[in-house]
């Protein structure tokens, strides 16, 4: 870890970040400070999104149980104790009220993005999660890929995908992100104003069947640690073929890294989502 004698301060500040972004969906103050005064806007949106990238594809091939590849030897060290801070169930960080990294502007854009973002010439403005991210140009259009497939191109029901996203951002106190799929989901009756407070009491509520049940607990295990339980994922593949559960893993983690990139930088609230 972090703390350990033999890092330089700009290694242990990463690896730092990757402990709190990990345990809280959050950075301190202290550590954000540290990171912006070493790294442009670019850097700190890649810093972010590896760490964010790299627990969602842990939450993956530990869930799906993938083995190590022909040829590769190393192994995770048995002999270092486990010193990593424990998750927060759910998350205490404090909520920003200004963004650490305001969004871009159109104005701001450059040619090429405003083609890539707007490509009709529409004049619409970005949403302050999409301008945050639009200060990477490289970066932008893999993460809207993703983005995309998730809201859009899932195996799995609409219904299935928000409970485990709504669980997560609960979990990872993101106002914003919860702010969003919340409204999103009242508007189209996928879950009623009863349904979407028990989804912050969790899978124990009575009022979910064994099915949403199981996706809570689902969700709660990827986030507490990096995978899904057996008697969990025993319960989901009665329900869900292999393509499915990997979109269930992929729609709620995916949605954690959404969660802390929005928690860490400080993005705030669109107009109209209140």
């Amino acid at each position: 870890g972090p703390d350990i004698a033999g890092w330089s301060r700009a290694d242990a500040v990463l690896l730092r970040t990757a402990d709190e972004l990990r345990a809280t969906d959050f950075i301190s103050d202290a550590t954000w400070q540290a990171l912006a005064s070493r790294y442009d806007r670019e850097h700190l949106l890649d810093v972010v999104l590896t760490v964010g990238e790299q627990i969602l594809m842990s939450a993956l091939t530990n869930s799906l149980g993938v083995q190590p590849d022909a040829g590769f030897a190393d192994r995770l060290p048995a002999d270092i104790a486990d010193e990593a801070p424990l998750v927060e169930m759910p998350s205490r960080h404090p909520e920003l009220t200004v963004a650490r990294v305001p969004p871009i502007t159109i104005a701001e854009m450059t040619p090429a993005m405003r083609l890539m973002f707007d490509p009709s010439n529409s004049g619409r403005s970005a949403s302050n999660l999409f301008g945050t991210y639009a200060w990477h140009a490289a970066m932008y259009e893999p993460r809207n890929e993703q983005s995309e497939y998730i809201r859009q191109r899932l195996s799995i029901t609409a219904h299935t995908r928000e409970i485990g996203i709504l669980r997560m951002t609960w979990l990872g106190r993101s106002d914003v992100a919860w702010s969003t799929h919340a409204s999103g989901a009242r508007r189209t009756t996928l879950f009623s104003d009863a349904e979407l407070r028990a989804i912050g009491r969790g899978p124990s509520d009575p009022i979910w069947d064994h099915v949403d049940a199981a996706l809570l607990r689902a969700t709660d295990e990827l986030r507490a640690g990096d995978m899904i339980g057996d008697a969990t994922w025993d319960m989901l593949s009665k329900h869900y073929t292999v393509p499915q559960l990997v979109d269930v893993v992929v729609s709620a983690v995916g949605y954690r890294v959404v969660g802390l990139f929005v928690n860490a930088f400080g993005v705030q609230r669109d107009p109209g989502n209140e």
